[in-house]
């Protein structure tokens, strides 16, 4: 059975990730009293982790291959994503 993982992320990491890939059909935002969360299942999330990387990959460094700003961006995203792989 699919787990459902919440994490916590403000509206400005909400709107990069959503700026930088599309967000896979099962990831869901929710705003609530307490803040705001993705919520989606462990494959969902491998699922935006690969977009992000991908897109790192594309525009996350610049031509001397140094993380620009958008890398950075995105390092943070994918870091605190991967919670997902700490939890059983």
């Amino acid at each position: 059975m699919n787990k459902i993982t919440k994490i916590k992320i403000t509206k400005e990491e909400y709107k990069n990730i959503s700026k930088y890939t599309a967000i896979p059909i099962g990831i869901v935002f929710l705003e609530e009293k307490k803040g705001c969360y993705l919520q989606g299942n462990k494959e969902d999330f491998e699922k935006l982790l690969d977009k992000l990387s991908n897109y790192f990959v594309e525009h996350g460094t610049d031509k001397k291959e140094e993380i620009n700003a958008i890398g950075y961006n995105i390092e943070r995203l994918i870091d605190k994503l991967s919670i997902i792989y700490d939890e059983n």
